[in-house]
Order: C-alpha cells, then structure tokens, then sequence
C-alpha cells in the first residue's frame, strides 16, 4: 500500500485511484467540465480530499489541472487542425473566444493566432 502524505493529508491507495479516476473525467469532459461537487460526487470522495489529493499528486489544483489540460490540447489542436481559434475555444469549454485567447495567452505567452503564424 503505497501511501504519499502532504499537509497532513494521508491518501491510501483507494483514494489515489479516485483522484486518477477524476484526473480521467476531467481529461474526458473538456467542453463541459464538472464542478468540484459534481467531480468528487461522481468518483465517491469528499471535495476536501479531492482538492488536497489534487495538490499531493499533481502538484495543481482541480482547475489548474483543466487549465493545464485545455491549453495543451489548445496547443494541438492549432496546430494540427484547420478549426477556427472560435471553434476550438468552444470545444475546451469556453463560451467566449476573447477568454480562451487570454487564458491561452496567460499560459504561453502568445496569443492563439500567433501560434497558427509560425
């Protein structure tokens, strides 16, 4: 039983396959992301738990986990499809393109456009 431990937050086994397991639901619901609530209702974990088991394991919060998650697949899908910034802005879960830019822009220091430029 390998334990990690951090903030006094100890995760068995069982609660470190939970936390992949929201890790997974998060990967697999970028266009309409579940709450905290939601996410830790769906794999059977307290919230608490969840957000410090995201820290232990991840070394991010929930939400910086999306982001980082959403800004990769951004990053691809840029360079490897001809969608429009709008298009891929809404598959990622933003309702507003001029958000998606900024966060995009936060994260690698670029606009979207000038990513598709180069």
């Amino acid at each position: 039983n390998v334990e990690q431990q951090k903030e006094g937050c100890t995760l068995g086994a069982a609660d470190q396959e939970k936390i992949h397991w929201a890790a997974s639901i998060i990967r697999d619901n970028l266009e309409k992301p579940l709450t905290i609530i939601e996410l830790a209702h769906r794999v059977g974990i307290n919230q608490t738990k969840l957000k410090t088991g995201f820290r232990t394991l991840f070394q991010n919060t929930v939400f910086g986990y999306l982001q980082d998650i959403r800004m990769h697949q951004a990053k691809r899908y840029l360079l490897d499809t001809d969608l429009s910034v709008q298009e891929i802005g809404m598959r990622l879960g933003y309702q507003n393109t001029s958000n998606f830019s900024i966060a995009f822009k936060k994260i690698h220091g670029y606009s979207p456009m000038k990513l598709r430029e180069r």
